[in-house]
């Protein structure tokens, strides 16, 4: 029995082996994720503690947002994964999580519902940021893969 190319299945079984005991020395936990029932759209999707954006307590209270780090093909920590927020609550905490972040872009994937007050805060919110007058360094772009035209 053959896995990859010349070498025979069992010798490659210590690959799986090695994993399984770096993981236990280190298991992911998601406590943050239970202790915050209501902030998570999904009890089946979990946010791992040691990959998730901690929010700053300079624009409003609670570190905890359905956001997690994820490594790019260029950097560490390279893009953020979020899930669309679902409440009110939760759309402060995503819209404070991006001003933590500074993301480059938004990219929304699925079919989301947004409300008018969603539509004006995105509107507003990349006028504010793709204004020479007001920040002339930055610029966002913001793509919307959804039912809905945002912009």
């Amino acid at each position: 029995l053959r896995l990859n190319g010349s070498k025979p299945f069992f010798s490659q079984i210590n690959i799986f082996k090695e994993l399984h005991q770096r993981i236990a020395l280190n298991p992911p936990t998601f406590d943050s994720f239970l202790e915050n029932p209501t902030l998570n759209r999904s009890p089946n999707v979990l946010c791992l503690d040691r990959s998730r954006v901690i929010l700053s307590t300079k624009y409003g209270n609670g570190n905890y947002c359905h956001a997690s780090y994820v490594d790019s093909y260029e950097r560490k920590d390279g893009y953020v994964f979020s899930q669309a927020p679902f409440s009110e609550e939760t759309e402060e905490l995503f819209w404070r999580m991006v001003i933590d972040v500074d993301p480059k872009m938004i990219i929304v994937l699925g079919s989301v519902e947004f409300t008018n007050i969603t539509r004006a805060t995105i509107a507003t919110f990349v006028l504010l940021r793709s204004c020479a007058h007001t920040c002339a360094d930055c610029t966002m772009d913001m793509v919307i893969h959804s039912k809905v035209d945002v912009i």
